[in-house]
């Protein structure tokens, strides 16, 4: 029997149905995609010494760049620049040990952004060069790394302002990204 010939109130089910299946299939109507960010740093007043800080925008296809240690990608406490001559420049930026309080790190409209989303990127790798009592380390567990997505569809209720804060001997970053989809 054909869908027409039924009965109204079967009608109406299969009609309910098939608008329910397809609002599930659409999802929350966000196209992944990166979003560009104001992000400002908060330095503890107990960080002691000067640090460098570096920003890395990754691809998929960079995923080798998490796996390395952290101290691969300073020399000397200076930036190693011949990481990265691909696509994705980092942000970098250099702490003095006096300075605390809120930086800004780098601008929403910083034409970076625009060279990232260019290259795919969808994560963001923030480094730093020491920090008190930090070991040399490999892996997401070193405290001197945060990695997270940059996609717009995990940001949507949080805006556009990432704040990193860095303490004697750990770095962390707010709001968090919403996960959950």
């Amino acid at each position: 029997m054909h869908v027409a010939q039924c009965h109204p109130i079967f009608r109406l089910f299969f009609t309910c149905a098939f608008a329910i299946a397809l609002a599930m299939n659409v999802g929350c109507g966000c196209t992944s995609g990166m979003q560009a960010f104001n992000i400002d740093t908060n330095v503890s007043q107990s960080v002691d010494r000067s640090f460098d800080m570096m920003l890395v925008g990754l691809r998929p296809q960079d995923a080798d760049m998490v796996a390395r240690s952290v101290d691969d990608f300073f020399y000397d406490g200076d930036f190693r620049s011949d990481l990265f001559d691909g696509p994705t420049p980092p942000v970098t930026y250099g702490f003095d040990a006096d300075e605390s309080g809120s930086v800004r790190v780098i601008d929403a409209n910083d034409e970076t952004w625009s060279k990232w989303r260019d290259a795919g990127v969808m994560e963001l790798m923030v480094l730093v060069s020491r920090l008190s009592a930090s070991p040399g380390g490999d892996g997401p567990d070193d405290p001197r790394r945060r990695v997270f997505s940059i996609d717009r569809c995990h940001w949507q209720k949080q805006g556009n302002l990432i704040t990193i804060d860095v303490q004697r001997t750990r770095m962390s970053y707010s709001p968090q990204p919403d996960l959950s989809d």
